[in-house]
């Protein structure tokens, strides 16, 4: 048997956030992401927008039980407003009816926990593998709207830097069961 995390092809190194409280999983996921040369923030609370925008990722990993009561609302918001910006939950026990919620709201993969990091990472790859492959080609048949899009992450960059933001601590609730 091979070492999951000598088999995968080598990629190219990303910049991860990941929004999770699970102090064991994030060590063994963040110890992973450094032998792969990515670059990683591990954020203990949802962050502003703005604050993800400066940030420059090319992706983020959301553990919805973080976030409590607003998980869905910021959910929603991150994929509305930084549409180009992969998005992959990895979170606790989840119905059917909450996952098809959180693709719905712009979740670009939705991971159940327990899971292992090199799964984790796999899924991280492939929707930023298929994500530059859509902007690629929307960069080259759409330039106008793009530009449209590009100054309107301008602005919210600009706002980051007139307006930081410390953040807040973050408390670990339980996501609400959904009705099936």
């Amino acid at each position: 048997m091979s070492d999951l995390s000598t088999a995968a092809p080598a990629s190219a190194a990303l910049r991860v956030a990941v929004c999770d409280g699970d102090t064991g999983f994030v060590q063994v996921l963040t110890n992973r992401l450094d032998r792969l040369g990515w670059e990683h923030r591990v954020l203990g609370s949802a962050v502003p927008v703005e604050r993800l925008v400066s940030m420059r990722l090319g992706a983020l990993v959301l553990d919805l039980a973080l976030l409590g009561q607003h998980a869905w609302e910021y959910l929603e918001r991150v994929t509305r407003e930084l549409p180009s910006l992969p998005v992959v939950v990895c979170t606790g026990q989840s119905t059917v009816a909450q996952r098809v919620r959180g693709l719905r709201l712009g979740a670009d993969d939705w991971l159940t926990k327990p899971c292992h990091p090199e799964e984790l990472i796999a899924r991280v790859e492939a929707v930023a593998r298929r994500r530059e492959g859509v902007d690629g080609q929307r960069n080259r048949q759409a330039g106008p709207e793009r530009q449209v899009e590009a100054a309107r992450l301008g602005k919210v960059a600009a706002r980051v830097a007139e307006h930081p933001s410390p953040g807040r601590a973050g408390r670990r609730y339980a996501v609400a069961e959904e009705g099936e």
